[in-house]
């Protein structure tokens, strides 16, 4: 009923990704499959609950993508933080969970970011709690907002670290 897909890049999984495998191997039910599109050379943690994916090979198009846009730059209008401009880094998300979306034959597909740790059992039961079957999706939201150095209220962004698609929507 369930499936999760990532995307690591070669530095990030001696950073972060490898301890987001072993809490995965560890902590989630024996009948979910991590799908990990990575982006170059890896030690890998073997074992049943994860399927690595050479992420170029597996999708020839964000290749052609990076290199159709390799000169482009975004310049926002006001300053933001570095990583809402960084276009090439969130691409290779979508990318992962378009392909892995065409891969899968669950009715649910959760990204769930490579920095993740899970600290405890995973109670798929408690998904439930989560989803609406009525809707696409459902992700973590933010209820805040911040003011800026003039007054103007800034809604946050939402929490893309962990999203859950409903494939059967």
């Amino acid at each position: 009923m369930f499936e999760v897909c990532t995307t690591i890049h070669t530095d990030g999984y001696d950073q972060y990704a490898k301890n987001n495998f072993k809490s995965f191997v560890d902590f989630w039910p024996n009948n979910i499959t991590l799908h990990a599109f990575m982006e170059g050379p890896y030690d890998p943690i073997i074992s049943h609950k994860i399927k690595y994916y050479d992420f170029f090979k597996e999708e020839p198009e964000l290749k052609n993508f990076l290199e159709r846009n390799q000169n482009r730059v975004w310049k926002p209008k006001e300053k933001l933080k570095s990583d809402k401009t960084n276009w090439k880094k969130f691409c290779f998300k979508s990318f992962a969970m378009y392909r892995a979306s065409q891969i899968i034959k669950s009715d649910y597909l959760i990204w769930l970011d490579a920095d993740i740790i899970t600290t405890d059992k995973f109670q798929i039961d408690e998904m439930n709690r989560y989803i609406d079957p009525s809707k696409f999706c459902s992700y973590l939201n933010r209820d805040k907002h911040l003011k800026n150095n003039l007054g103007m209220r800034h809604l946050l962004s939402s929490e893309t670290g962990f999203i859950i698609f409903n494939l059967k929507h």
